[in-house]
């Protein structure tokens, strides 16, 4: 029978994959919130295509270097879209590393530095046989504690990074909201040259 130092380490084992499952939850969650963004845009992208191959052809304001109005907007609306979809991969994958002014905070590290029982790149660089044994040799005690201390790291890890890409979805959703106001001014054009 385990004495009470092995049942309080399998709780604060326990309760630290709680926190790490909850983190992940969160990161799952933010992804599905990209997923329905990209899907409404490309929604929106065959109506604004569809709206400016109609409207084209009328030559309405002509603002700048003979450039019509909804040919300016279909432009700036293509703008924000690629910009905002270029911000969301950059989320979705930070490793492209494609911000420009301040530096990056390298205390974070990355998911090749976070050394775990859980993490797979943490578990291929070791040999299986080296990885299996110093499972088998360890002692429960042992095997408790460095659960919960690779749950916690690994929940810091994923919680920074979640962090990073809200921010920046938060900034590729204003992207797309000034996409979408350019795709209604667009077709507002559009309309009113027929009128």
């Amino acid at each position: 029978m385990p004495g009470p130092d092995v049942e309080e380490m399998r709780t604060k084992a326990a309760l630290a994959k709680s926190i790490l499952d909850d983190v992940v939850d969160s990161s799952s969650h933010e992804d599905e919130k990209v997923g329905r963004m990209l899907y409404s845009m490309s929604f929106l992208t065959v109506g604004a295509t569809i709206a400016f191959s109609a409207f084209i052809g009328n030559r309405i304001g002509k603002p700048f270097y003979e450039l019509d109005l909804v040919s300016t907007l279909f432009v700036a609306y293509v703008l924000f879209l690629v910009c905002g979809t270029t911000v969301i991969l950059e989320a979705m994958s930070p490793r492209l590393y494609l911000r420009r002014g301040a530096p990056r905070d390298e205390s974070a590290g990355s998911s090749a530095d976070l050394d775990s029982r859980h993490f797979f790149k943490s578990i291929a660089r070791k040999e299986r046989e080296n990885w299996v044994t110093s499972f088998r040799s360890s002692t429960t005690e042992e095997l408790l504690e460095q659960e919960a201390e690779d749950c916690l790291r690994q929940a810091h890890f994923l919680s920074r990074k979640v962090t990073e890409k809200i921010d920046s979805i938060r900034k590729a959703k204003w992207m797309m909201i000034l996409a979408a106001l350019c795709f209604l001014a667009m077709s507002a054009v559009g309309v009113a040259s027929y009128i």
